[in-house]
């Protein structure tokens, strides 16, 4: 990955982090971090995975 291209996704999450922490609140935002956060540990565990990355990937792809 280029720099450019890193540059552009940690705007983009910036801005996500942003509007989705307008919408539900700080609060909110941070149980729902957690829970994310808990549940892509589990899959970690499951798929004996240790990148954070393939299981956040295999995370979101069962939502």
């Amino acid at each position: 990955m280029n720099l450019e291209r890193a540059v552009t996704l940690t705007a983009d999450l910036v801005q996500r982090r942003t509007d989705l922490i307008r919408l539900f609140g700080e609060a909110r935002y941070q149980e729902r971090t957690e829970l994310a956060k808990e549940r892509i540990k589990e899959v970690m565990a499951q798929q004996h995975a240790p990148n954070p990355l393939s299981a956040a990937v295999a995370y979101c792809r069962h939502l």
